[in-house]
């Protein structure tokens, strides 16, 4: 006959929060030190009986916020001669593609604007990948809109216009050259990976690519050879201006403003649970709480109707360390913006301390 315990955890008592001012805050990894442990005389089980958690954490963030755009001078132009310029959108919460949208369309609009030589990690904008020069890249403005037809209905659609090129003033391309205001025969395309791997590269998007954000697909941000820095562009032909001076892509799928579909509860008191993300070896997943409500600031509730929860075999022993962390389905910490929440475990065993 099983006796239980529950211990209620708000993450506001976590024990790894710092003593003095430095400007950061995040809830996504708490420890919990208790004065009394939870002490088992013999083996027993734990799992998450409920939850509260609020709906704060950025859909776009440091892990999805980056992608290349590469502009050929001519239709044949080697890379030495391209300008590469990162793009990164402004890292917060978009419940929209519409939303999304937006925000391309303000991020290209910088092509024709005086160049920053940095991007602030959470803002967003774009620079130079080879150079720190600050010319305008274009004469013009890219655009970025939503597809209305059945065919391409709410899907990313990407324009440079009839008439822009480059900047007059000269860009720099990769191997340091300068370009004039040419007629940007070969166009624009789109990268989720580092071409080239070039010992020059200023800003890399490796592990922070926008393709499920934008709606391109998963395979574009893997490189073409394994291990290889060689990245399948967006469009795959490159485009000749020479004969359409307008140039529109669009992308291959929906505008993709969901995170994650769960919230994963991980936690040191298991190793029981199998993942295929780590392929099936044990990791330290407790529970997974579903994301059934995405407008921001809303919460999540997880309290099973019948009372049962999913439990993990645990032993005998005293614990008074507790970790928890919640992360999105590829195991990154999701940032809850300073707010707080609260969870109660359940223990249960044959006889406690």
């Amino acid at each position: 006959m099983y006796k239980t315990k529950t211990l209620n955890l708000r993450s506001q008592d976590r024990s790894n929060q710092s003593t003095v001012y430095d400007g950061f805050v995040s809830v996504g990894r708490c420890e919990f030190q208790l004065e009394k442990p939870i002490a088992l005389r013999e083996k027993g089980l734990v799992g998450l009986r409920s939850a509260y958690v609020p709906i704060t954490f950025k859909t776009i963030d440091r892990y999805n916020d980056r992608f290349v755009i590469k502009f050929l001078p001519a239709v044949a132009s080697p890379d030495g001669d391209c300008v590469f310029v990162v793009c990164q959108l402004a890292h917060g919460f978009y419940n929209s593609s519409s939303a999304i949208s937006t925000e391309v369309n303000r991020v290209l609009g910088l092509l024709n604007a005086t160049t920053a030589t940095a991007i602030v990690d959470s803002e967003g904008g774009l620079t130079n990948q080879y150079s720190t020069d600050t010319t305008a890249i274009l004469s013009g403005d890219m655009t970025c809109a939503l597809g209305t037809s059945s065919k391409d209905l709410d899907h990313l659609i990407i324009t440079l216009p009839a008439g822009v090129v480059f900047s007059g003033a000269g860009v720099v391309d990769r191997d340091g050259g300068t370009i004039g205001a040419t007629g940007l025969v070969g166009g624009f395309q789109i990268y989720f990976g580092d071409e080239g791997g070039d010992v020059n590269k200023r800003l890399s998007v490796d592990s922070r690519t926008a393709n499920k954000v934008l709606g391109f697909g998963s395979e574009l941000r893997l490189p073409t050879t394994h291990n290889g820095d060689n990245y399948h562009p967006s469009p795959s032909t490159i485009f000749n201006r020479g004969v359409s001076d307008l140039q529109s892509e669009t992308g291959d799928y929906m505008a993709n403003q969901m995170r994650t579909p769960y919230i994963y509860v991980r936690s040191n008191l298991t190793r029981d649970c199998r993942e295929s993300l780590k392929n099936g070896n044990p990791s330290n997943l407790l529970a997974k709480i579903p994301v059934s409500n995405t407008t921001y600031g809303s919460m999540a509730f997880y309290e099973p109707r019948d009372g049962s929860s999913l439990y993990f075999d645990i032993p005998a022993g005293d614990y008074s360390n507790v970790t928890i962390s919640l992360t999105d389905g590829d195991d990154r910490l999701l940032d809850f913006n300073e707010n707080d929440y609260e969870l109660v475990l359940c223990w249960k065993s044959g006889s406690f301390y």
